[in-house]
């Protein structure tokens, strides 16, 4: 049986230490010997270093017939073995720390190599204890385990590096129910399907439909690795839809919106990601033309984009390290009269402080280019919202949104089994990580017209606090009481982590 090799954080590091301080001594016994024996006359240095092996004698002269230099020969020759012995260990600590193999266990349905594309160790590498970490941590970000857990084992020749995953159940069929305007008489009504690591290759596949006073139909297909040689990736969706849509300045009204999307991106690295897109839709408004961009009732707007993605977190659903770094742009132009497009930027920080507390903060610009039909101003209240103005509704053609979290455990994620694995739920009802974290919280934002002045510009502003659940498979709920600056509060439930 394989013997357990532990090797705590940094111990390639440690051991270089060691190392270098061992040979620093070396040389400086080396040093002081040669002083002492050049100060008692019997080693005699030469002023210039000799040239050729004729004349390595004038170099050093030794007086090895006396007694003294058998001392010399005697003290020279100590240093030299104890070096010999140290390099002889070194280079056995060194193939101790050679990558013999890397094993992967735990994944019943994901493949193994999405699991080691992910990864920068190597078969034949030294072992690299925080390399190891941040490939566990990529691992652990695809989003299809509850737990990745790495060891060390000492094999036959070098290191055993075994990476043991807990997967997640795949298929999820959800209901979908919510009021329009929060009125029972305008109830929507549906129901729909994801299936995540389809074929074991992580890609996701979402179906979903509802009706009643809103009507939509929308089917997405995501691979993140089309390619695995050239690191492609390929996201594609389908709608059609039929949904009222609010605005403060003409109030409520539908559109029927029919088109898709296409996105191709590559992926550089682990954490940067090129991409461009197109895609097209057709917009149809029920009422007066103004509110088209061509003025007529029914607006084709084919779309072109190009994005670009640094993301550097340590954990996607709850991070508390990092950088997120999304820039992008969009045009919308048929070659006619439809002329606008979109820039936006977003930057989030996630930084570590002490007893594992962190803070969160964000910066997000969003801006229009051209003239904006109704139907894409860019809005606040609805899938953008702001803490302490949550159920207020602002729009305008351009946006900033910022924020500032502190993010503090009160009880750490721990792994537990829901039963047994010959439940029904089998390996996928072990390990669900549970948790609870405690927040306070700054958000604040805008949204303005091309014609007003930024020292007009309004900002709405929220503060509050909040508990964070972590769950398996929802990741986060958050129960969240906020105030706007008059004083007034609301309270909040909401999934997944807000910035």
């Amino acid at each position: 049986m394989n013997e357990l090799l532990v090797i705590p954080p940094h111990s390639i590091s440690r051991t270089a230490k060691k190392l270098w301080i061992e040979g620093t001594l070396v040389v400086c016994i080396l040093g002081i010997l040669k002083n002492a024996l050049v100060a008692r006359g019997l080693i005699k240095p030469v002023q210039k270093k000799p040239k050729t092996k004729a004349h390595i004698h004038k170099y050093y002269r030794f007086p090895i017939g006396t007694r003294n230099g058998a001392m010399t020969l005697m003290w020279i020759s100590i240093p030299a073995v104890f070096f010999c012995s140290t390099t002889k260990s070194w280079a056995q600590l060194a193939d101790s720390l050679v990558i013999e193999r890397i094993l992967i266990v735990g994944n019943e349905r994901t493949r193994e190599e999405i699991i080691r594309r992910e990864m920068r160790l190597r078969e034949g590498d030294y072992f690299d204890a925080q390399m190891a970490e941040q490939d566990r941590r990529r691992v652990q970000n695809l989003r299809l385990f509850h737990q990745v857990e790495l060891q060390t084992f000492r094999g036959e020749i070098g290191t055993v590096v075994c990476i043991m995953v807990t997967e997640r159940w795949y298929v999820f069929p959800f209901p979908i129910f919510f009021l329009h305007n929060k009125n029972w008489h305008e109830v929507s009504y549906g129901a729909g399907l994801t299936w995540e690591n389809l074929w074991g290759r992580n890609i996701t596949t979402t179906t979903s439909m509802w009706f009643g006073f809103n009507r939509c139909i929308n089917i997405r297909y995501y691979d993140p690795w089309l390619s695995y040689s050239k690191r492609i990736s390929f996201d594609g969706s389908i709608f059609i839809s039929r949904m009222p849509q609010l605005s403060v300045e003409y109030g409520e009204y539908e559109v029927i919106r029919n088109g898709g999307m296409i996105n191709v991106g590559w992926r550089s690295g682990f954490h940067s990601t090129f991409s461009l897109s197109m895609g097209y839709q057709q917009v149809r408004l029920p009422r007066d033309h103004l509110l088209g961009a061509t003025y007529h009732r029914y607006d084709h707007l084919p779309q072109l984009g190009c994005q670009f993605l640094f993301d550097h977190r340590d954990y996607y659903a709850y991070p508390k390290q990092g950088w997120y770094v999304l820039l992008s742009g969009s045009a919308l132009t048929d070659g006619g009269s439809i002329h606008f497009g979109f820039l936006k930027g977003d930057i989030r920080r996630y930084q570590p402080l002490i007893a594992k507390v962190s803070i969160a903060s964000r910066v997000c610009l969003e801006k229009a280019i051209g003239e904006i039909p109704v139907y894409e101003r860019l809005l606040i209240g609805q899938q953008v919202r702001i803490r302490g103005h949550f159920y207020d509704l602002y729009e305008g053609e351009n946006r900033f949104l910022a924020g500032l979290e502190g993010r503090f455990p009160l009880i750490p994620i721990r792994y537990l089994d829901m039963d047994s694995p010959a439940s029904f739920m089998g390996v996928y009802g072990q390990n669900l990580p549970v948790g609870l974290s405690a927040a306070i919280f700054l958000d604040t934002g805008s949204v303005w017209y091309h014609d007003r002045p930024l020292r007009r510009v309004v900002f709405r502003t929220g503060y509050g606090v909040g508990l964070h659940v972590h769950l398996p498979y929802m990741e986060l709920l958050r129960l969240e009481r906020a105030w706007d600056l008059q004083g007034n509060g609301q309270y909040i439930i909401d999934l997944k982590a807000w910035f």
